[in-house]
């Protein structure tokens, strides 16, 4: 398989990972490099034209993961840039890229990551970028910090920075506010805990997410027992295997495709995916009728399946869009 056919099997849809064309990426690294990182600058500098083009393109999901996996620091840039957007360029940004966002974003920051920390603070300071996209730049410097590749000191002085005045003025995102909390958790920042205790007067902090319990229990252990557990998690690792990292996002693209073709699925996964679509439709409903109370909501569901249901209603605007266009054409 050349190159031009793998980028052709890595950019078409399909319901099936293109396993054969991710293998032989990986074989041909220094020759796909430069056309997954052009690939990304493509997606960047024309996310409109990617975004409402007839034919999806699955190219770009597949560069993050394979720069990811290749350590390509000249990737950091480009995929900060990517996703450094607002209002409709975020959303298309986020439609281009499969569910990475909510997925593995923060992982592939981390395995990209070039040294330039202000790029990360710069996306998480930026109130006009979405809200996951920021969450996911937080959860980026601690697996920065679990792989040794920041020093923990500097990342919980500049978490306590974001809970003493930086992230000031946004007392309503709730979402954001409790993913930084998490992560003051997991780096067992109990040296942060006037502020996390000052914050969680005044915002609203979700306890699904950040237990009461888990957070004190998580401040009686040392700094060094904390980055222990943080490096048996496979959810702070950098990127290493995307086939597998491919495939289980497929959990949460299509769950019907996930069960049939995965071999990471069992007859108990089935039974959690059949309880976690009837959740799903409940909860829609729920959202339907309490008006879009987006606190009510937020607080009963995890942000996965939130950020879910909004993607599915923008792709299903987005395909009534696309057969508009071809009906005019014809």
């Amino acid at each position: 398989m050349e190159i031009k056919e793998i980028l052709s099997e890595l950019q078409t849809p399909s319901d099936e990972l293109p396993r054969h064309a991710i293998e032989r990426a990986i074989e041909e690294r220094e020759a796909i490099i430069p056309e997954l990182l052009s690939a990304l600058e493509y997606t960047k500098n024309n996310l409109k034209e990617v975004y409402e083009g007839e034919e999806e393109s699955y190219l770009p999901m597949h560069a993050l993961y394979l720069l990811a996996k290749f350590r390509e620091k000249q990737a950091y840039p480009l995929i900060v840039d990517l996703f450094d957007q607002t209002g409709e360029t975020q959303v298309m940004a986020e439609e281009v890229t499969g569910d990475i966002i909510t997925e593995d974003l923060c992982r592939v920051f981390a395995s990209v990551y070039n040294g330039d920390l202000s790029r990360l603070q710069q996306l998480i300071e930026n109130r006009e970028v979405s809200v996951w996209t920021r969450g996911a730049a937080i959860d980026a410097l601690v697996i920065l910090v679990a792989r040794d590749l920041l020093e923990r000191e500097q990342v919980v002085r500049y978490f306590k920075e974001l809970l003493s005045g930086k992230l000031k003025g946004e007392p309503n995102e709730s979402d954001l506010w409790s993913m930084l909390v998490k992560a003051c958790m997991n780096l067992c920042g109990d040296e942060l805990k006037p502020e996390i205790d000052r914050v969680s007067e005044v915002v609203w902090v979700d306890e699904i997410s950040v237990p009461p319990e888990a957070l004190e229990a998580a401040f009686q252990l040392s700094p060094e027992e904390a980055l222990t557990r943080l490096r048996e998690s496979s959810d702070y690792t950098l990127i290493d295997d995307p086939i597998a990292d491919l495939e289980k996002s497929i959990l949460f693209m299509n769950p019907q495709v996930f069960l049939q073709h995965s071999p990471f699925a069992t007859a108990q996964q089935a039974r959690v995916m059949e309880a976690m679509q009837v959740q799903e439709e409940l909860q829609t409903t729920s959202a339907s009728s309490s008006g879009g109370d987006d606190r009510k909501l937020s607080a009963n569901s995890p942000k996965k399946v939130k950020q879910k249901q909004q993607k599915q209603a923008r792709k299903t605007n987005r395909s009534k869009s696309k057969k508009k266009k071809k009906k005019k054409k014809k």
